[in-house]
């Protein structure tokens, strides 16, 4: 989560900016706007998926 209020980081598809597990890049922004923002993207994952997890690293 970006709390800070005056920087806009930008973080490549990579090994700050991932999936697990999971495709690297299922469309995560790489760009972070100052202070919260919810429900800025969705990932589509399998009907199978059930109760696993999807972790997002930055």
């Amino acid at each position: 989560m970006n709390e800070n209020w005056g920087e806009q980081p930008f973080v490549e598809i990579g090994e700050n900016n991932f999936f697990s597990p999971g495709e690297a890049d299922p469309g995560q922004p790489t760009n972070f706007m100052p202070r919260r923002n919810r429900f800025t993207f969705e990932v589509t994952v399998p009907s199978d998926w059930g109760d696993r997890e999807l972790g997002f690293g930055v």
